[in-house]
């Protein structure tokens, strides 16, 4: 049999230990028809070595070059021999040639200098890397600190140079730099192809504003720290449709909302205090259909500003007792709710049911630290006359202390298991020692999953 047809890795490794063993004996024979005879040997197996065909190097190029990019860290690849795609480079020539020739391979990179130092060296692989992305949308992410912009200033300035003759292909960027005067740098360039942009920095109040990104055609989705937030920042506003902030006041989120008419996404992390508000007047936000509020509790001092029509995703945590409010919000704007992230619920059970009962389009209900949750509320849960006709998925987390039974529960879901819009998952987190459960409830859930409801019922202990 060929040895291109056995298995090549068996087949190489066979023949490799043969040929030393071979070496080893030439080495103690002379000149004689013996060793003429090992030395035809050697050329022979040699031979077959060098004719086994390793099935990967059978696939065609453009499969192997899938596979090459489906390789890479989600977060970017970085410059590193011992990576993707420099490590592809280093197995084989054909392997080498299909990753120079493959430009997406090339072009998302991660460049990070934290407390380190970079050289010419590592500029001159920077450029030949950057040359492998043809014209391909670039995925680009940048950071580096104080220290290293003070140890190395000249070279952080031919670094940001490199990257800029490239700015044209910029398409998803993400800069982490010390202040905002480093942004300053990326002025002057053309950034047709961005569409994504995330900008970190720390707050410094003596920089001007940062208007380095203001033309930016194809740009729709954008992240700022809290740094860029708080200071004056030139974007195209009103052609965003995904914005996340963090730490905005209030009015100064207001002020913003107003500049960003057309956003289809929204999340921000408020804080509390600023300047007294004005009287309210309400904005229309005619596209917002996702809007997350986090941290802080001052979430309904901006929702009784705002008017939502087509809001179909809302999160938000309740770290007081302003019911009226957030009904009111949910009167004003007539939306169609699908999906709802509530946290830290200080309801009794009769608002818990009235903020329920005023979302009856409501598919996918996610809880954390709900309380309430009892057996009579899982009653009127169970009719979906009653509540959330629609819900198709349910998720409770941080349930302590449980203030319901598993019979209850199983009830639930039972019933709606067999309602016109069925249950399709439940997912909780329960702490099994306040938890009781018995071998009936256990079938029956047991029953609810062979018929195709997806059910995740975990138990820790309480340390």
């Amino acid at each position: 049999m060929h040895a291109g047809s056995r298995n090549p890795v068996t087949s190489r490794d066979r023949l490799r230990a043969q040929l030393q063993d071979l070496d080893t004996l030439l080495g103690d024979v002379g000149p004689s028809d013996a060793r003429r005879a090992l030395v035809q040997t050697r050329t022979s197996m040699q031979a077959q070595l060098n004719a086994i065909v390793y099935p990967v190097l059978t696939l065609p190029p453009e499969v192997v070059s899938e596979i090459f990019i489906r390789s890479l860290s989600e977060t970017g690849a970085r410059p590193n021999v011992t990576e993707a795609p420099l490590l592809l480079c280093t197995v084989c020539s054909q392997w080498r040639t299909i990753a120079i020739l493959t430009p997406a391979l090339w072009s998302s990179i991660e460049l990070a200098f934290k407390f380190s130092l970079f050289g010419s060296k590592f500029l001159a692989l920077l450029d030949l890397w950057l040359s492998r992305t043809g014209h391909h949308p670039l995925s680009l992410s940048l950071y580096y600190d104080e220290y290293t912009v003070t140890k190395n200033r000249p070279q952080v300035d031919l670094l940001v140079q490199l990257i800029l003759r490239h700015s044209h292909q910029w398409a998803e960027v993400e800069l982490k730099l010390p202040d905002a005067s480093e942004f300053h740098q990326f002025m002057g360039y053309h950034y047709p192809a961005l569409k994504a942009l995330s900008l970190t920095h720390s707050i410094n109040p003596s920089i001007p504003p940062v208007t380095s990104f203001a033309h930016a055609p194809s740009l729709t989705n954008v992240q700022l720290s809290a740094g860029c937030a708080a200071d004056p920042i030139a974007l195209p506003w009103l052609q965003l449709t995904s914005l996340k902030c963090e730490a905005l006041y209030v009015h100064e989120c207001l002020a913003l909302l107003r500049g960003t008419t057309q956003l289809v996404e929204f999340t921000v992390y408020l804080k509390e205090g600023g300047p007294a508000l004005p009287p309210i007047s309400f904005l229309t936000l005619p596209t917002l259909r996702s809007l997350h509020l986090l941290r802080e509790e001052c979430h309904m001092d901006l929702l009784q500003y705002l008017t939502l029509p087509t809001l179909e995703t809302l999160s938000i945590s309740f770290e007081n007792h302003d019911i009226p409010r957030f009904l009111a919000f949910l009167a004003r704007s007539a939306c169609s709710l699908r999906r709802a992230i509530f946290d830290a619920w200080p309801f009794d059970q009769v608002e818990l049911v009235k903020c329920l009962a005023a979302m009856p389009s409501l598919q996918h209900l996610k809880l954390w630290r709900p309380q309430y949750f009892t057996d009579s509320f899982l009653l009127q849960l169970a009719d979906p006359a009653v509540l959330l006709p629609n819900l198709k998925s349910l998720e409770l987390n941080h349930v302590y202390p449980i203030q319901f039974t598993m019979p209850a529960l199983v009830g639930m879901l039972s019933a709606r298991s067999n309602a016109p819009v069925r249950l399709q998952s439940f997912r909780t987190v329960l702490h099994k020692a306040s938890m009781m459960t018995d071998p009936v409830s256990e079938l029956r859930l047991q029953a609810l999953v062979a018929a195709g409801m997806k059910i995740q019922i975990n138990y820790h202990t309480l340390q």
